[in-house]
């Protein structure tokens, strides 16, 4: 025979005592990676439930809440229970949510309108045609209103036709025609102050 003999020791299975020991190494670890899962899962239960702990302390603005209960009068309760329902399965909660989200929104936009139109009176003579800066604003406002109106009316009917849905869809176009128009306020009153 060429060559060398083959070592019969290494097709032998290990030594049962080898393994054994080889277990009791990984036990360690394998306890540890336990440890960890357990601790990882405690962590996403309580992050969770912190999460969930402060959305259900959220509180409604107060000026909100009265303004819209004098809008359509509904009970003060009843809009402070579901004024931050928007993700729920029920038309009516979701309905009061979108309508407060617009009311809030368009209690904003009020107050950037009349600082608008307090600076308005202090800006620019009257034109020839006799419309001076603030009363072309208030023309505009009330264009903008007679505007919005037509294009959430356009868009709730379009998306949804008639019914509940559309009266979301209205209200949700309602909510953003208005952050545009504060915010556009608002940016025009902040150049005019600089």
């Amino acid at each position: 025979m060429v060559g060398k003999k083959l070592d019969s020791s290494a097709s032998k299975p290990p030594n049962p005592a080898f393994k054994r020991d080889c277990r009791k190494a990984r036990q360690p670890l394998n306890f540890t990676l336990g440890i960890m899962k357990n601790l990882f899962s405690l962590l996403v239960v309580l992050f969770t439930s912190a999460v969930a702990i402060a959305a259900t302390n959220e509180v409604p603005d107060e000026a909100v809440v009265k303004e819209m209960a004098s809008q359509i009068h509904m009970p003060e309760d009843e809009i402070r229970e579901n004024f931050n329902a928007c993700d729920s399965n029920h038309n009516l909660k979701v309905i009061i949510c979108l309508r407060y989200n617009w009311v809030a929104e368009d209690i904003r936009l009020n107050r950037i309108y009349k600082q608008a139109r307090a600076e308005a009176k202090g800006i620019g003579q009257a034109r020839a045609d006799g419309i001076g800066y603030e009363a072309s604003l208030v023309k505009t406002q009330r264009a903008w209103i007679v505007f919005r109106d037509a294009l959430c009316n356009f868009e709730g009917q379009l998306r949804a036709g008639t019914g509940r849905e559309a009266g979301m869809n209205m209200l949700a176009c309602m909510k953003e025609a208005t952050i545009q128009r504060a915010d556009y306020l608002e940016a025009r009153l902040n150049m005019e102050n600089k």
